[in-house]
Formats: C-alpha cells, structure tokens, sequence
C-alpha cells in the first residue's frame, strides 16, 4: 500500500511541476479591451391588439370619422342607392371628397362649401373616365358635370 502511494504522490508532484513550467513559458500579454456596444436607434414597437378589429354595419344616416386625423364619412342615399362620402373636415372649397357605391366611385373636387366638379369616375369592374381640361382622357369623355 506504501509504493501506491508514493507512486501516486509523485505523480502528482509532476503534475503539478509540468503545468508550472508550462505557464511560466507563455508570454504574459494585457488583454484585448472591448469596446463598448454602439448605440442603436430604438424602433417603435407597435402596441399588441387588444382585440380583434372590429366591423360594423352602416345604415344610410350613420357617420363616422378617422381617429387622429379630420377624414370623415357619411352614409348617404344617393339615386336611391346607399352612398358612402367621404371628405376632410373644415371649409373644403379646393378640397377632394370621394363617393363609393356598390357599383361606381366617384371623385370630385369642391369648387366651394356647396358644388363640386367631377374630376373621376368609375365603375368597379368596368371603365372610368377622368374629368377636366388637363387630360387627353377628359378630352375624350363625353360627360363630366
């Protein structure tokens, strides 16, 4: 029992003795700073949803109006069908308001608070025409109110 412990305390002791003399051969060097992490702009998240978004159902005489911005609409009957206006709040003389049926869409531009000037039409799947002196597509449409 004695040899195995001598053979194990000398093994040991060499050990011991090859990694002191193995780190006393490396160069001690300083090491490497590290730069500090650059900056980064941050990105907006967008807030999770809080539900589903929601759909409703308009009659003829509902309105509604775009969060955060003068964008309104109304439902109107127009022709004895149901017309969607939309327009921007405010005096809206030189301003553009659109108008959505089931069948057409229709642009125009206010010449005041009261009359407008026809400056697009269209019908959904079909053909549209543009209005006014501008256009080669307005010279060639045949009516434009």
């Amino acid at each position: 029992m004695r040899p195995l412990f001598l053979i194990a305390a000398l093994a040991a002791t060499v050990a011991l003795a090859a990694s002191a003399f193995a780190s006393s051969g490396r160069q001690q060097t300083d090491p490497v700073p590290t730069l500090p992490p650059v900056p980064t702009p941050a990105i907006p998240v967008p807030p999770p949803p809080t539900a589903a978004p929601a759909q409703y159902v308009l009659r003829v005489g509902d309105t509604m109006r775009v969060e955060g911005g003068s964008l309104g609409c109304q439902v109107t009957r127009r022709a004895g069908r149901a017309t969607i206006e939309c327009r921007p709040a405010g005096a809206l003389k030189g301003r553009y308001g659109t108008f959505l049926t089931k069948r057409t869409v229709t642009v125009a531009r206010y010449r005041s608070s009261r009359t407008a000037k026809v400056v697009f039409a269209a019908k959904h799947r079909g053909g549209y025409r543009v209005c006014g002196r501008s256009s080669r597509a307005a010279q060639a449409a045949a009516s434009c109110r």
